[in-house]
């Protein structure tokens, strides 16, 4: 028997999912890697933003200033040696710990300097600097400030700032 024209060939259901899980795969490998959100230029600027949201007594503007649970998920938790699989450690324990710890130390920053008035001098980092591929983390972190009546004081308000494309922001207020 003679075929009346060319045979069309039609996809199967599973041709078709096959071919959409094809192109999910394509499109995520192209996809940018995460970015930080809500950064500023500079140490001295995250400082002197935290410096002002200290003397505004601002929890909340403090709190947009640092990490967030999405940033450590996507961007911090993979390029650390906890999240192996073979350790077994569940993310959101880590990231649990590291967020309840910088709150408290938060709500004791505000309680020994919120309300006072100081102008940033410089920033120091006397821990190390961890480069992590897309980002990195400068620890122990010093603000010198000059308070109301021109003294110079080391304060320490935060605890490290983490660094991405130039831009930086707080990564937690654990002060260690």
């Amino acid at each position: 028997m003679i075929a009346d024209g060319p045979r069309r060939c039609e996809p199967s259901r599973s041709g078709w999912r096959l071919g959409l899980a094809i192109l999910c795969i394509a499109c995520s490998a192209c996809r940018a890697p995460a970015t930080l959100s809500n950064t500023l230029e500079s140490d001295e600027a995250v400082a002197r933003a935290v410096l002002d949201a200290v003397a505004r007594k601002d929890a909340e503007a403090l709190t947009r200033l640092a990490l967030t649970k999405d940033e450590f998920e996507t961007i911090v938790w993979p390029t650390l040696p906890v999240s192996r699989p073979e350790v077994r450690m569940p993310m959101d324990y880590v990231w649990q710990d590291t967020f309840t710890k910088s709150r408290a130390y938060l709500g004791r920053t505000l309680a020994d300097f919120g309300g006072e008035r100081f102008s940033l001098v410089r920033i120091e980092f006397r821990g190390e600097t961890t480069e992590h591929g897309t980002y990195s983390v400068s620890r122990k972190t010093h603000v010198i400030v000059k308070d109301d009546a021109g003294r110079e004081r080391n304060i320490r308000l935060f605890g490290s700032i983490i660094r991405q494309g130039g831009r930086s922001k707080v990564y937690s207020y654990i002060v260690d």
